[in-house]
Order: C-alpha cells, then structure tokens, then sequence
C-alpha cells in the first residue's frame, strides 16, 4: 500500500483511475501526480515506462521504480534494458569514439566497449560461450593471423580437409615405398659389397699377378710353371694373355 500524505494534505485526485486519494502518491517533475497502484500497474507492464499523462513524455528511471517499491524481477529487467539501450545507442552513434562488442554466446546479452583505435584481443565472457576476437567476432581466438586473413584460411583449410588430404596421404604412401625401395637397394649394395671384400681377401691369399697383363693368376696344384688364361699343359681356358712365367718370379695380389 501507497504511504499517508502528511497531515493537513487535501485530497488530490489521480490522474489515471479518477479516484480521490489521501496518499502520498508519485509525481513526476512536471507535478503530474498519480496513485501508487496504478503507477506500480503502468510500470510493470512497459518496457520503457514514462509518465501516464497524455504529452508529458517523462521517462521514470530506476530512483522512480525504486520509490513505487515495483517488483525486484520488474527492476532487474529495467536495468537490463535501459544498459542495452545504451548499447544500441552507442552502435548507431556515427560519432561514437568507442565500438561494442556484442558476446556470440546464444541468449547472452553482455557486451565489452572498445576504445577507438584499441587493438584486438581476446575476449572470453561469463556466460561460457567459446572465447572470441573483439576485432572480427571469429571463434576460436586467432593468435597468429589478422582478422582479414581468418576467413581465407578457413577456406584453405577445408579445402585440404576436402581434398588436400588424401592428396598428402597419397604422397605419404609414395615416400614410403620410395624408403622401402631404396632401404632394399642399399642392402643388396651392402651384401654386394661384402661378397667383393671377401673375394679381394680370398685373391690377396691364393692369387699373383701376371707380370704381362696383371690379371690375377691362381695355382691349383702341379709345378711352379704358369700359363694366364689356361692350365699350363692345356685345357681349362679362362680370359688371360697366354704368358708363361714362374710363379715363384710373380708378384703377389694385393686386395683394392
């Protein structure tokens, strides 16, 4: 209920329901007064309340809805409104040195207010929605991209997720059967190489050298009189010069 008008007050007549009253009431600077009850009625039920008298135009601020005593719901939603038209106001205003930056987050009203010419940065609001770029609103946070570079970079990423991939991954397969390849090549080179040492040592132990042509002579049994290329009483032809010399008088093999 509305409070007693101070003793002596005569009665006053409200604005909206007609009716007399001996209550303080509530009057707006323009002393256009009107009973609680119906003020408490026109306010819950405006976003924006002003006073209801046909071209005031005064708009009640939160001291009025805090003196009318409306509900805590009602005036918690009247803060929220008159700071989110600050907001607006500020985005329309072309003459605004500060920019708003609204959260992405679904349902989330809050916003942060950047000053001209601050630099971007990232942004991560109570309501938990994914930290943001207050420069470009793009989510996740780029740390090491420009916003103008954000959206082509998207791009050529999904282009390579579409695409891109199976070509790597089918030059991936490529290196590997070149690396089996040549991890093949290289043993064979390995065993080859092998096989050759231990045949320069076998020489070096059995062999001497033609002294006409230098190939390599070996003496299977009999005398010390040597033929290249073939047994010295014939037969067994290999590649050699046919020089006759003494096996004693040849010079030894000596492994590469």
């Amino acid at each position: 209920p509305d409070e007693p008008a101070p003793a002596g007050t005569a009665p006053w007549t409200c604005n909206v329901c007609r009716s007399s009253q001996r209550t303080r009431g509530w009057r707006c600077p323009f002393r256009h007064r009107h009973c609680r009850d119906c003020m408490v009625r026109w306010a819950e039920a405006s976003v924006s309340p002003t006073c209801p008298r046909e071209g005031c135009g005064y708009h009640l601020g939160e001291h009025d809805l805090e003196d009318l005593r409306v509900s805590s719901t009602r005036l918690e939603a009247f803060r929220a409104n008159r700071l989110e038209q600050g907001l607006v106001d500020l985005q329309e205003n072309a003459d605004s040195q500060v920019t708003v930056f609204r959260c992405p987050g679904a349902g989330c009203g809050a916003a942060v207010v950047l000053g001209a010419g601050e630099a971007r940065r990232r942004w991560s609001c109570s309501c938990g929605a994914p930290p943001a770029c207050t420069g470009c609103g793009a989510s996740p946070y780029h740390y090491h991209a420009r916003c103008e570079e954000v959206q082509p970079l998207r791009a050529r990423w999904l282009a390579w997720l579409q695409g891109g991939r199976e070509a790597y991954k089918g030059l991936e397969r490529r290196a590997v059967r070149e690396a089996t390849a040549q991890q093949k090549a290289l043993r064979e080179a390995m065993a080859r190489h092998s096989e050759l040492a231990n045949d320069e040592e076998w020489k070096a132990a059995n062999c001497r050298l033609c002294p006409r042509c230098r190939s390599a002579v070996e003496k299977t049994n009999g005398c010390n009189t040597i033929v290249c290329g073939q047994n010295a009483h014939g037969g067994n032809r290999q590649p050699g010069c046919g020089h006759r010399f003494n096996w004693k008088d040849a010079k030894p093999y000596r492994a590469a």
